[in-house]
């Protein structure tokens, strides 16, 4: 399953780069709910950081924060040095 995350992940970061972001967004949700059910946290904050940025490119400022802040939050756990 962590294989799937990390896939989906990816494909998501290669899909908002492709402008494509109603796609990356549908991709990233799937890498974060793969994710929680695994507990690859660190991967996990990293998909959320790129959902905030897809959904900051679709226009939606608000659910990007939140979702910065939740990546954040995770990010400060695993890794306070990236943090």
């Amino acid at each position: 399953m962590g294989g799937r995350a990390r896939a989906a992940e990816d494909v998501g970061y290669a899909r908002h780069h492709l402008g494509d972001h109603a796609r990356a967004l549908a991709c990233f949700q799937q890498a974060i709910g793969l994710l929680s059910d695994i507990g690859g946290r660190h991967v996990r904050a990293i998909a959320q950081s790129h959902l905030g940025d897809t959904r900051q490119a679709m226009g939606n400022h608000q659910a990007a924060r939140d979702t910065w802040r939740e990546a954040l939050v995770i990010l400060a756990e695993v890794d306070p040095v990236e943090a």
